[in-house]
């Protein structure tokens, strides 16, 4: 069947047999081949029985024709496949790649940043009491850590409780972000 189209057989103007209002009635109905003037006609309440039922036959054509042609592949029937082995059956996929290792960029390097990070921590940390004694006293203070404290006022050793806050932050480094920039 063909769409609604133009008539070519007629030279002379015809009176559209929907409306009968329209003198240039150009287009004719395939299915039962009656003269109209506009799309409104052709789906107007005189011919809409015939129109419908045109409308149908294309529909059923266009189902048709589907059923013939493979059929749509959910997501998980294409991960399916494609984890089954199958991957030349996906769009998209080069079959070269399909067979090859599946890589993780962000993995590189990753045991020897986590052993550098380890061993610079332990290292920080495994100073004997001895080695902090002497480094105090380097800076003339040395003596009792209490002594130390007693020493200061209220606001020096809120200042120094602050300092000490942020000595820790900073090496154990909570205010850096955990993912590495690129």
């Amino acid at each position: 069947m063909s769409d609604p189209g133009p008539s070519a057989t007629t030279s002379e103007p015809q009176t559209c047999e929907v409306c009968y209002l329209e003198k240039d009635a150009r287009y004719k109905c395939p299915n039962c081949k009656i003269a109209y003037c506009s799309v409104k006609c052709y789906r107007g309440a005189k011919h809409r029985q015939c129109s419908e039922q045109f409308y149908k036959s294309r529909l059923d054509d266009h189902l048709n024709e589907g059923s013939e042609a493979p059929g749509i592949e959910t997501f998980d029937e294409r991960m399916k496949k494609y984890l089954d082995g199958d991957g030349e059956d996906v769009k998209g996929l080069d079959p070269e790649e399909a067979d090859g290792e599946l890589v993780d960029s962000d993995d590189e390097g990753e045991d020897e940043y986590l052993k550098k990070v380890l061993q610079d921590v332990a290292d920080e940390y495994d100073v004997s009491e001895d080695e902090l004694d002497r480094r105090l006293l380097k800076f003339n203070l040395g003596g009792d850590a209490d002594a130390l404290l007693e020493s200061l006022t209220e606001e020096e050793r809120k200042a120094f409780a602050g300092l000490a806050q942020q000595i820790h932050d900073d090496e154990a480094g909570l205010g850096k972000s955990c993912f590495r920039q690129k």
